[in-house]
């Protein structure tokens, strides 16, 4: 791997080309306790994380360091955290195969992406 501003050179011994790169087709709901604690963290659909956060009227943030968009809130004691990748999220992704010269990208788990969102991501 290539030493860039944002990333750190890990040695393998692997070459890049025999390296795929995973992506999820999910995001969690991170709720944690008064005390800190995770309490739950149920694997959700982007799009239903989507729906939720725009029926919810939740503010996001875009994280450039991690390139999601996240947001947090309260409700009844309780702290919620997501991070949500997006269709911008996984082309910053996808770009990384080149950049590193990967072997190319494997998605887990398809039942978790609608076949719209699909083809919005690998319509590029």
């Amino acid at each position: 791997m290539v030493k860039t501003e944002h990333t750190r050179i890990y040695t393998t011994g692997i070459s890049p080309e025999k390296i795929i790169l995973g992506l999820p087709a999910y995001t969690r709901i991170w709720e944690q306790n008064q005390q800190g604690s995770i309490v739950k963290d149920p694997a959700e659909p982007i799009q239903y994380i989507e729906s939720l956060v725009e029926q919810n009227h939740r503010n996001l943030s875009w994280d450039s360091t991690l390139g999601e968009y996240y947001t947090s809130y309260q409700v009844n004691n309780l702290q919620y955290k997501i991070w949500l990748p997006t269709v911008k999220s996984f082309n910053i992704y996808l770009n990384l195969i080149s950049q590193f010269h990967l072997g190319g990208s494997a998605v887990w788990n398809l039942d978790f992406m609608n076949t719209s969102y699909w083809n919005q991501i690998y319509s590029n």
